[in-house]
C-alpha cells in the first residue's frame, strides 16, 4: 500500500494508468494459470492499487482547486476555516495550515473546503490560536514554488501571507477534545517552567509534549548527533514505557488482569493526547489498544499483524501521513522491534538489547536515503537513556497534575527529574563526540557502517540464541574507531578557545570553539565540499549555531552543505522579506531538519556556553529602512571566547559602518574580521581606531580576480600598526586564549 501511495503521489495521470492497467492484466492472466496464486495476489494488489488512488486523488484535489488558481495570481482574499497544526515560529514569522470553510473574495463570499498554509508576519498568541482554533485570516494568496512538495505532503499547495493585524479569531469556540488538549499541553508547559530550570524543563516539555523549540539547541544538536532525538519526539517508545510500566505497577498492586489493561489503555490515550495525535504516537496507541484488548479477551495477540493492520488503517484515512518523518521512523522501528523479538524466549537484558538493536537495523536505511549519517554509539546511548524515558514521563506528569496543588509533593518530583535530565544531556553530550558514519565520503566511514549493520544483526542472532554478546560488542567499539579514523589521530574531547578564520577561498568562513566543545560557525563560505573537509580536519561534528551574516553565496552557499550534513543547534539570520533562491534554499533545509531558526536582532546574546557568548550589534530589522545594498545588511557579531573578543562584520559598507559606530563608538576586540574581502573601501580609519585590534585577519582568495586585499585597505591597516593576517597567504588563521594569553596560529600554505 505504501509503495501505490508513492506512485500515487509522484506519477502522472498517464503512468498511473498504465501502471494499473498493467496490474490488472497481471491479475487476469494470473487467474488464468493459477487460482491458488491468485488467492496470495489478490490482497497485496488491491492495497497498491487502493492506496495509488486514494493519493492520486488527494493530490488532483489540491492541485485543483480554487485556492491554487487564486494563487497563481496573487490574489488577495480572506479566508475562514480551522486550524489543524500547531503554530510553528521561525525567526519572526509564524506558520500554521488552516482548513477553509468560507473564502471572501472581491466582496462576495464562497463556500470552500482546501487547506492552505497561513504565514504570520510576526508572533502569535498562543493562547488563542492552537490547533483546532477557528480564525479569519486576510492576506495575498501565493503559490508554493520551491516549497510546493512539502505543501502537497501536507495537504496544501498554497501559502496565504499576512500581517499580524489581519489575522483574527472567529466567534466559533474550538472543539472540546481541541480546547482540552490545549489547555493540557499548556498547563504542563508553565508547571515546567515554573518547578525545573529551564534547560530541564524544556528537555521534559520535548519528552512529553513532543515540543522542541523550548529545547536548548546544542542539547537539540547532541541528540540528533548520537541517534537519540527520538526521546523527544513522542511516539511508539512513549506510550510503550508508560504502558508497560503501569501493567507492572497494577500487578504488583494485585490489580485485576480488566483493570491493568484498562489502565495501561489510559495512559496510552494520555500520551497521545499530549503529542498532538500525532500519526506515530496514533499508531503505537492503536497497537496498544488491540494488544490490550485481545489479552482481556483471552485472545493470542500476533504484533507483526496487528502493525501491518494499524498501518494500512492510517494511510488509508490519510494517505499523507506516510510522508510525515516521525511515522516513517517510528512504523519502521516499530518493524524491526517486532521481527528482532519474533519468536525470542528469553526475558530481561536480551530482550531489551535485541529491541535497541532490532530498531537500529530498522531505521539505518531510512537514514541513509534520507542522506543522513549513521549514528554508531546510537545503540549505546539508548541502552543508557531508553530505560529512564517512562519513569521521566510518569514524573513529569506528577508534578505537572499535583505540582500546582501540593508544592512539597513538586519540590520532591522536581529533584530526580532534574537529575534524570542532566544525565540525559551528559550521555548525550559524550556520545555526540563521535562523529556520524555514512556509505557517501571517506571509506572509513562506509567501513564503519558495515561493521556496525554487522554488529547489530549479530545481537539480535546472539539474542535470540542466547550466546554471549562480547564480538558484537567489540564490533560496535570497531565501528566507533573507525568512524573516528578521518578525525585527528587521538579524538579530543576538548578544543582549545579559539576563533579560526577559515581557507574557503574568496568568502568567509569563521568557526568559534571553545574548551567545552560548544562550537559556532559564522558563515559559510562559497563551497560546501571545502568547508566540510576544514571543519572533520578540525573535528567538528556538531555545530552549536550557525550564523548567515548575509544572502550572498560567498558566504552562504557552504552554510546550506553543512545544514545537510552535521547537526546544528540554532540558524541565526537576518530575515530579510526578500529572499534569494539561495537564501530560501537555507532556510528550507533548516526547517526540514528541525533547526531552530532567529533572526537576528541588536542587542540579542546568544549563551552558547559558559564561555562562549554571541553579542549581535547591528542588524538590518532594526534600522529605518532595509538598506538596497545587501552587504549592508549584514548581521554583525561580538564574539566573546574565554575573555577574547572577535568582531565578525560580515561584509558592511561605509552606511553600515556609520550606523554601527553611531549606535557602537567603542568595538575594541582583540581579532577584526575585516569587511569585503579587503576591499579599497572595506573599512575607514575611524572604524579601526574604535575597533583598536590586535590582528586583523582577511579572509580572501588566493590569486582572485578583484585584485583582493586592495593596496588601500593594507596601507591604511600598516599606518595604524594593526597586525595582518591574510587566508590566501597564511592558510587558516586561528587567534587562540589560554589564561588570558593570547596567540595567533598560521597553518600556512
Amino acid at each position: 500500500m505504501a509503495l501505490g501511495i508513492v506512485l500515487g503521489r509522484f506519477a502522472s495521470s498517464l503512468v498511473l494508468l498504465l501502471a494499473l492497467s498493467l496490474i490488472a492484466v497481471s491479475l487476469l492472466v494470473t487467474t488464468v494459470l493459477s487460482r491458488k496464486l491468485l488467492r496470495k495476489a489478490w490482497l497485496p494488489v488491491a492495497l497498491l492499487a487502493l492506496g495509488s488512488v486514494l493519493m492520486f486523488s488527494q493530490v488532483w484535489s489540491v492541485t485543483h482547486g480554487k485556492l491554487p488558481e487564486l494563487a497563481a495570481r496573487k490574489t488577495f482574499v480572506e479566508l475562514a476555516g480551522r486550524m489543524v497544526s500547531t503554530p510553528v515560529q521561525a525567526g519572526e514569522s509564524s506558520t500554521f495550515f488552516v482548513q477553509a470553510e468560507a473564502l471572501a473574495l472581491q466582496g462576495h463570499e464562497y463556500a470552500c473546503s482546501e487547506r492552505a498554509l497561513v504565514r504570520v508576519n510576526g508572533s502569535i498568541d498562543e493562547e488563542k490560536y492552537f490547533c483546532g482554533s477557528v480564525v479569519i485570516a486576510k492576506g495575498t494568496l501565493l503559490p508554493g514554488a520551491n516549497s510546493a512538495g512539502w505543501l502537497l505532503d501536507h495537504g496544501a499547495a498554497s501559502i496565504l501571507k499576512v500581517t499580524e493585524k489581519n489575522l483574527s479569531g472567529a466567534p466559533v469556540a474550538p472543539d472540546p477534545v481541541s480546547m482540552t488538549v490545549h489547555r493540557a499541553r499548556r498547563w504542563f508547559s508553565v508547571r515546567y517552567g515554573r518547578d525545573l530550570p529551564s534547560g530541564v524543563a524544556g528537555l521534559m516539555e520535548g519528552m512529553t509534549t513532543g515540543r522542541v523549540d523550548r529545547i536548548d539547541p546544542g542539547v537539540m544538536a547532541d541528540l540528533r548527533a548520537c541517534g537519540l532525538s527520538h526521546i523527544v519526539s513522542v511516539a511508539g517508545l512513549h506510550v510503550g514505557s508508560v504502558a508497560l510500566i503501569v501493567l507492572g505497577a497494577l500487578a504488583a498492586a494485585g490489580a485485576g488482569r480488566k483493570s491493568r489493561y484498562i489502565c495501561a489503555c489510559l495512559a496510552a490515550m494520555l500520551v497521545l493526547a499530549l503529542s498532538n495525535f500525532k500519526p506515530s504516537t496514533l499508531r503505537a496507541s492503536i497497537m496498544a489498544a488491540i494488544a490490550f484488548g485481545g489479552a482481556m479477551a483471552g485472545q493470542d495477540y500476533d504484533p507483526l499483524a496487528g502493525l501491518s493492520i494499524v498501518g494500512v488503517i492510517i494511510v488509508a484515512l490519510n494517505p499523507r501521513s506516510l510522508f510525515d518523518s516521525t511515522f516513517q521512523y517510528s512504523f519502521v522501528a516499530a518493524c524491526g522491534i517486532v521481527l528482532a523479538v519474533r519468536g525470542l524466549k528469553t526475558s530481561g537484558f536480551r530482550m531489551f538489547i535485541a529491541v535497541c538493536a532490532g530498531t537500529q537495523l530498522a531505521i539505518i536505511p531510512l537514514m541513509l536515503l534520507r542522506g543522513d549519517g549513521v549514528p554508531v554509539t546510537a545503540i549505546a546511548a539508548n541502552a543508557l537513556v531508553v530505560p529512564l524515558i517512562g519513569p521521566l514521563l510518569l514524573s513529569g506528569w506528577g508534578l505537572a497534575i499535583f505540582g500546582g496543588a501540593f508544592a512539597h509533593a513538586a519540590t520532591v518530583l522536581a529533584i530526580p527529574i532534574r537529575f534524570a535530565c542532566r544525565y540525559v544531556v551528559a550521555v548525550a553530550s559524550f556520545f555526540s563526540t563521535v562523529p556520524k558514519a555514512g556509505v557517501f565520503g571517506a571509506t572509513a566511514g562506509v567501513l564503519s557502517v558495515i561493521v556496525y549493520l554487522y554488529a547489530l544483526a549479530t545481537i539480535i542472532a546472539r539474542a535470540r540464541s542466547g550466546g554471549a554478546l562480547f564480538k558484537p560488542a567489540i564490533a560496535c567499539m570497531v565501528a566507533v574507531m573507525l568512524a573516528l579514523v578521518p578525525c585527528t589521530p587521538i579524538a579530543a574531547f576538548y578544543s582549545v578557545n579559539r576563533v579560526t578564520v577559515l581557507d574557503v577561498g574568496e568568502g568567509d568562513a569563521i568557526l568559534v570553539q571553545d574548551r567545552s566543545g560548544a562550537s559556532v560557525l559564522v558563515d559559510g563560505g562559497p563551497d560546501g565540499r571545502l568547508l566540510m573537509k576544514k571543519l572533520e580536519a578540525l573535528n567538528v561534528r556538531k555545530l552549536d549555531a550557525i550564523v548567515s551574516s548575509h544572502p550572498h553565496a560567498d558566504h552562504e552557499a557552504g552554510l546550506i552543505t553543512v545544514l545537510q550534513q552535521l547537526p546544528v543547534g540554532r540558524l541565526i539570520d537576518p530575515g530579510l522579506p526578500k529572499m534569494s533562491g539561495l537564501y530560501r534554499t537555507m532556510v528550507q533545509v533548516a526547517e526540514s531538519k528541525g533547526v531552530k531558526r532567529t533572526v537576528a536582532r541588536e542587542g540579542q546574546v546568544f549563551r552558547v556556553s559558559s564561555s562562549t557568548e554571541l553579542y549581535v550589534l547591528y542588524a538590518p530589522l532594526d534600522l529605518e529602512r532595509i538598506p538596497e545594498d545587501v552587504n549592508d545588511c549584514s548581521v554583525v557579531i561580538m564574539a566573546r571566547v574565554a575573555g577574547m573578543r572577535a568582531l565578525l562584520s560580515g561584509d558592511i559598507g561605509p552606511e553600515a559602518e556609520d550606523t554601527l559606530l553611531g549606535r557602537h563608538p567603542n568595538l575594541e576586540c582583540d581579532l577584526l574580521k575585516i569587511p569585503h574581502q579587503g576591499a579599497r573601501e572595506a573599512a575607514s580609519a575611524r572604524f579601526y581606531e574604535a575597533c583598536d585590534p590586535a590582528v586583523a585577519a582577511i579572509s580572501v582568495g588566493r590569486d582572485n580576480m578583484y585584485g583582493h586585499p586592495a593596496g588601500e585597505c593594507l596601507q591604511l591597516l600598516a599606518s595604524r600598526g594593526i597586525r595582518v593576517a591574510r587566508t590566501d597567504t597564511d592558510g587558516d588563521i586561528s587567534l587562540s586564549v589560554d589564561n588570558g594569553r593570547i596567540g595567533l596560529v598560521k597553518a600556512g600554505r
